[in-house]
């Protein structure tokens, strides 16, 4: 099983869990580990992992011209959506984690959850 787009964190942000704030990039080809994306983020998916919050926020690259007029998850085909669910329903279940998934929201439900965990590293 491999993930379905790049998966990383977001620097200096701190969540629930004491965990950096998961990012999720659309990328045409795959990056590295400790790669730096400067991404745009177009959406969240609200997740609970274990009983604590574990929202992801789902980002395009800024370098992609491709990508350029992508600014809202409903841009995005539902069946990939639906396969980036699917994923974390079954990646954590593997470790017998329960997860439960409570939905996608649009672009402006990142930057209040973006701003809490930048305010929890301080």
């Amino acid at each position: 099983m491999r993930y379905p787009l790049d998966y990383g964190f977001i620097p200096n942000t701190l969540t629930e869990d004491g965990a950096p704030l998961d990012a999720m990039v659309i990328m045409a080809e795959p990056t590295f580990a400790g790669c730096l994306i400067r991404a745009r983020p177009i959406g969240l998916l609200d997740m609970n992992d274990h009983g604590a919050y574990d929202g992801k926020i789902l980002c395009v690259p800024e370098a992609d011209p491709r990508q350029a007029s992508i600014n809202s998850i409903r841009q995005i085909g539902a069946t990939l959506l639906e396969d980036f669910v699917e994923f974390f329903c079954i990646y954590r279940n593997f470790d017998g984690r329960v997860v439960t998934i409570k939905g996608w929201r649009d672009a402006h439900a990142v930057q209040p959850l973006l701003d809490s965990c930048i305010a929890a590293t301080n």
